[in-house]
Parts: C-alpha cells; sequence; structure tokens
C-alpha cells in the first residue's frame, strides 16, 4: 500500500508518494500506472519534491537508476 501520495505539476507524473521504513518512492502516471522505486535515499525524494520539473527529474535521476516494480 503506497504512502500518502503528492500530487505534482507535470505533464507526466501525478503524484509521488515516500515510504521512509523501506526507502520505497512511489510514483504515479498521469496516463495510469503506480511504480515503487526501491532503495531511494530520502534526500532525493527531498529533490524530487523541490525540483523545477519532475518530470525531467525522474527521467534523469529515478528511471532506470532504483529497482522498480509495478503496484496493483
Amino acid at each position: 500500500m503506497p504512502p500518502e501520495m503528492k500530487l505534482v505539476d507535470s505533464t507526466l507524473l501525478h503524484s509521488i508518494g515516500y515510504d521512509p521504513i523501506t526507502e520505497s518512492l512511489y510514483v504515479k502516471f498521469l496516463k495510469g500506472g503506480l511504480y515503487r522505486y526501491d532503495r531511494v535515499p530520502y534526500g532525493v525524494y527531498e529533490d524530487f519534491q523541490n525540483a523545477p520539473s519532475a518530470g525531467k527529474f525522474f527521467l534523469t535521476r529515478i528511471k532506470h537508476q532504483y529497482p522498480t516494480s509495478k503496484e496493483e
């Protein structure tokens, strides 16, 4: 079960959330789909929240950088 999700201003992403206990980042896409990225340091999540472009940050700093699984 994902943590509380925060809406982001993006043409790619709908919302993001973070579970500090498991160091899991959750990303929900505008076109559907919720994905979990594991072993993401909290500082990366903070940077993600504050990035001028959430989509660009995701593509350069998250995608293909951490173990990923699709959530049901």
